[in-house]
């Protein structure tokens, strides 16, 4: 716009406005009528000052652009964190009725045992692979009251005992007597973590063992379970 003008022009603010269609800021500056070699110098000194508001626009654009994320020296300090956490192995055994009735023992047609069914129910909550242990104080149900030199009558019933856990079923098996040996007698593991939820040792009673006293037969059954540590291979209890 400026080479346009005349050498005799004089700018003012309205013409600047009717230019650009918009307000003016009057700046005080004015172009007299002159000789050419004037209007060329003062036509110079309008470009140096474009170029000077220019360079400075691109200045403070610069500055006001954030550093990318790579852009530190190679010498600037560093710190690395390696983080972590530690879970326990863990497990834990409830019930809320540790006593069993076992209904029927006894065949009525011929007072010998009758085949039995009875689970020992659990809640387990376990957070790793297991080991599983089981033992019986008699060896079996044995009679609690007074016994009898007669052989035809059995004074101990045996069982086997089946362990199933929250998706393992069959963890161990043992027979009663197999089970009086104590805890490292009937051992085994299950093949993965157990989780929580329903387990239970299973009883089974064969029919047919001999005749049955009058009276109260029982045992006392323990079941150990207890995280299984890397490493260590322990193979199923068997009869």
């Amino acid at each position: 716009m400026f080479e346009s003008l005349g050498a005799s022009s004089i700018v003012t603010k309205r013409e600047i406005s009717d230019e650009f269609g918009g307000d003016a800021m009057d700046f005080g500056v004015q172009f007299k009528r002159g000789s050419q070699s004037s209007d060329a110098a003062a036509n110079g000194a309008a470009h140096a000052v474009c170029r000077t508001l220019a360079a400075a626009l691109l200045a403070a654009g610069l500055a006001a652009t954030p550093a990318a994320a790579g852009d530190f020296p190679e010498l600037s300090p560093s710190l690395t964190y390696q983080v972590s956490g530690i879970v326990t192995p863990k497990c834990e055994l409830t019930t809320i009725n540790p006593s069993v009735d076992i209904d029927g023992l006894a065949n009525p047609e011929d007072n010998t045992t009758a085949a039995i069914d009875v689970a020992l129910q659990f809640d387990v909550a376990c957070n790793a692979p297991v080991r599983v242990a089981m033992a019986s104080r008699h060896g079996g149900l044995k009679f609690q009251g007074e016994g009898t030199s007669d052989p035809a009558f059995s004074e101990l019933v045996a069982y086997r005992a089946r362990v199933d856990l929250p998706g393992h079923q069959n963890v161990l098996s043992c027979t009663s007597e197999r089970m009086a040996d104590g805890r490292k007698a009937c051992e085994g593991e299950s093949d993965g973590a157990v989780g929580a939820g329903k387990g239970a040792i299973q009883l089974r009673v064969a029919a047919g063992q001999g005749l049955l006293l009058a009276g109260k037969y029982s045992d006392q059954v323990t079941i150990v379970i207890a995280p299984r540590l890397g490493g260590e291979d322990e193979g199923a209890g068997a009869p």
